[in-house]
């Protein structure tokens, strides 16, 4: 399960600014849950980046330090 934070997406900017919306959607951070245990088990939440984000990260990292 994630929860987006920094509040509500701005959707009518998506017909007006398609490149503005996608960067906002993909550098905005989440709260990811996990469930963890048996029985009622334990919810653990982690801050994380989403996962389209996280690749493009790292693609650009490993440019950088090619160059």
């Amino acid at each position: 399960m994630i929860e987006p934070q920094g509040g509500e997406l701005d959707y009518d900017i998506a017909e007006a600014s398609p490149v503005k919306f996608f960067n906002q959607v993909l550098h905005q951070d989440i709260k990811k849950a996990s469930v963890r245990g048996e029985g009622r088990g334990r919810l653990n939440w982690i801050l994380t980046q989403r996962p389209l984000q996280k690749i493009m990260d790292n693609i650009k990292g490993r440019l950088v330090y090619r160059l």
